[in-house]
């Protein structure tokens, strides 16, 4: 049976209070899962790369801002796509973009939602009772 709580999350956002209101939004729902944090998408491809290696398979919750510096979230995903080691990464994009052209391209390239970030407390609230529904009702694969 798998530990659902083992599952790691990662977030990929630069910005520290969107990060700091969605970290306290998954504390308060006790989500229990590991919670890491990269800045952007070649930190996150880094320290997915690093796990992926020490690990057999890969399975990782991904909340994937889409403006970031270095690299975005489009060249973040287009780079997943190509690396067959990260095929078991499960990513939601949560942004302010509003882009109609951004959600087209986003779920190209087969991400599992598409998050609009309001900035409200209720929004992140949302946002981390919905991951923890999803991460115990979707059958991940296990260890």
């Amino acid at each position: 049976m798998q530990n659902y709580d083992k599952i790691p999350v990662l977030i990929v956002d630069d910005d520290e209070l969107d990060v700091m209101a969605i970290e306290r939004a998954l504390q308060q729902v006790a989500l229990k899962n590991p919670i890491s944090r990269v800045r952007n998408g070649v930190e996150a491809l880094a320290y997915l790369r690093h796990e992926a290696g020490a690990l057999k398979s890969l399975h990782t919750i991904i909340l994937l801002d889409i403006n970031m510096p270095q690299m975005n979230g489009h060249e973040f995903l287009e780079e997943v796509n190509k690396d067959p080691d990260l095929k078991n990464l499960i990513i939601f994009v949560i942004t302010t973009s509003d882009d109609p052209q951004d959600k087209l391209t986003i779920f190209d390239d087969y991400v599992a939602g598409y998050i609009l970030k309001t900035g409200s407390a209720v929004c992140y609230k949302n946002i981390a009772a919905q991951l923890q529904q999803y991460i115990r009702t979707v059958g991940l694969l296990g260890d």
